[in-house]
């Protein structure tokens, strides 16, 4: 609500059902303008709980370019959660121990690779603006 005061237009995004944990309401009553759930994806490849990040982040670019500046959005990352299956294609870390510590390391793992090439992505196309404000 106090960014749309400062006139950004707010979206969330996450990979996962848009009536768990009534996220398609919530966020509405939290002040979002809008709210893009795993059906509204063009990329929808699923592992575990839901969407895979790299697909969560890819359909970001595309919503991200369709919005006119300033804007807030915030995405909900989703493969690093638990159960931490990650797939073995998926798996690049050589970790030895107990599949619940070794699980979520390579999931970790693979969310901040995919997340450091949505950055840099997003960098490229000059799409990249952080404004901190004291409130």
């Amino acid at each position: 609500i106090l960014l749309k005061q400062q006139g950004y237009t707010s979206v969330a995004i996450h990979g996962d059902e848009k009536e768990f944990w009534n996220r398609d309401r919530a966020f509405k009553s939290l002040g979002f303008d809008k709210y893009i759930s795993e059906e509204q994806f063009q990329f929808n490849e699923t592992e575990g709980m839901g969407i895979l990040d790299e697909d969560m982040f890819d359909q970001s670019i595309i919503e991200i370019e369709k919005l006119k500046e300033p804007f807030n959005f915030f995405a909900i990352t989703i493969t690093s959660h638990m159960p931490f299956n990650l797939s073995e294609n998926l798996r690049t870390l050589d970790l030895e121990g107990d599949e619940n510590t070794v699980g979520y390391l390579q999931s970790i793992h693979y969310t901040d690779k995919v997340f450091g090439e949505f950055y840099n992505n997003l960098k490229e196309k000059g799409r990249i603006t952080i404004r901190r404000y004291l409130l």
